[in-house]
């Protein structure tokens, strides 16, 4: 999973480079928006993910 969100990082970067290298001038505001929303949304995907597996485990232990 750390390398998919590796992968869709760099792509993000590539993405953004590239647009910034095509007209300087324009405005980086919304892209920069969006990027941050989808990454955002990621973070509190994974975080979810996380918090239910260890839920999830933590019903699983045995008590005496």
């Amino acid at each position: 999973m750390v390398q998919e969100l590796q992968m869709v990082w760099m792509f993000f970067v590539a993405k953004a480079n590239q647009l910034r290298d095509e007209n300087p001038d324009r405005g980086e505001i919304v892209n920069a928006a969006i990027v941050i929303g989808v990454l955002a949304a990621g973070a509190i995907i994974v975080g979810a993910i996380l918090i239910a597996k260890a839920k999830s485990a933590a019903t699983n232990v045995k008590t005496q």
